[in-house]
């Protein structure tokens, strides 16, 4: 019988780290669906591309969660923190613009259950102390935002 190896925290640490910061790369379906519908340098795929930008560089030198991105990226961590939150909020204001006359109908139903699920568990995965937890409701996070994010520009494109 053979046993599997335990990550030391370090590792830990960067598994979590890399895997949440190339997690974005799911945001290139969304950006797929922004550039054929309103073109390659419409504020939609450029927001889009920031967003994703902004959040792999964020987890590349994050420290919440006793996190240690190393020297090199703990520096910029802050900056790299607040221009995430930054764009989020940007994101979150202009998708939900391009999509507000039909977000209350029964069409954007799914909308309101994915967007309360991530919020659970992005609030659950601030406040957790096991790293191997948080890393999962983040990517849940991730992979929620993406959807609603294409799912704002499907609204959009509705007569």
């Amino acid at each position: 019988m053979s046993s599997v190896p335990s990550l030391d925290r370090q590792n830990a640490e960067m598994c979590v780290r890399w895997a949440l910061a190339f997690s974005n790369f799911v945001a290139t379906y969304a950006n797929e669906f922004a550039v054929s519908n309103y073109g390659e340098l419409s504020p939609a795929s450029m927001l889009i591309t920031t967003l994703a930008v902004s959040s792999f560089l964020m987890h590349m030198s994050e420290t919440k969660h006793s996190i240690d991105p190393g020297f090199h990226w703990r520096s910029w961590s802050r900056t790299f923190l607040n221009f995430d939150r930054l764009v989020v909020l940007t994101s979150l204001c202009y998708f939900t613009y391009l999509c507000w006359d039909k977000v209350w109908s029964i069409t954007a139903l799914d909308m309101w259950g994915t967007g309360l699920v991530g919020i659970i568990c992005n609030l659950i995965g601030e406040r957790t102390e096991s790293l191997g937890l948080y890393g999962l409701l983040h990517l849940a996070w991730h992979f929620g935002g993406y959807y609603l994010i294409t799912r704002a520009m499907q609204l959009d494109m509705m007569d």
